[in-house]
């Protein structure tokens, strides 16, 4: 018997269906958000485990230095660039130091300020002054020889300078 030879008692009931259809769109929605937030780990801001989930994420292989008062974690990307990661005794990443042939994926590695860091590149390429004080980004070079560094000042570790960070 087709659908439209039922009575609407016999039919199966549109509500019921839809709302499974519903249902399963929004399991697939929360199970989509959980591998997004998973695989998108942040390390500016974040501490040295997010390291090693960037790690994962970028296909790098990494190498660490240990030091007085920071210690630097260089990602070597499979497309040659290099990001190298400063991380405070106080297990916070600080700074991002890049160069080579790409830019990094900046969406990975600047998680939570990444929506600041897209919002000075727009004042920049608009010749305006970036206003935000906060998070210092600087980019420079050409096609295949690309570098750039951005910091929180305010996370600093006592007594080191921005020109440490390079």
């Amino acid at each position: 018997m087709k659908l439209a030879d039922r009575t609407p008692e016999q039919r199966p009931s549109a509500g019921r269906a839809g709302k499974r259809g519903v249902r399963a769109l929004q399991q697939c929605v929360c199970a989509s958000l959980l591998l997004v937030s998973c695989a998108a780990q942040a390390v500016l801001g974040e501490g040295l485990a997010s390291i090693y989930q960037a790690q994962q994420s970028l296909a790098s292989t990494l190498k660490a230095e240990p030091g007085a008062q920071y210690s630097v974690y260089t990602h070597s990307l499979p497309n040659g660039t290099v990001v190298r990661e400063y991380l405070s005794r106080q297990d916070l990443v600080f700074a991002l130091v890049w160069q080579g042939p790409a830019w990094p994926d900046y969406e990975l590695m600047l998680g939570r300020f990444y929506d600041r860091f897209a919002t000075l590149s727009k004042q920049r390429r608009a010749g305006q002054v970036p206003t935000d004080t906060g998070l210092v980004v600087e980019m420079s070079g050409l096609m295949g020889a690309l570098r750039g560094r951005i910091y929180l000042p305010a996370q600093l570790p006592e007594g080191v300078t921005p020109g440490e960070v390079k």
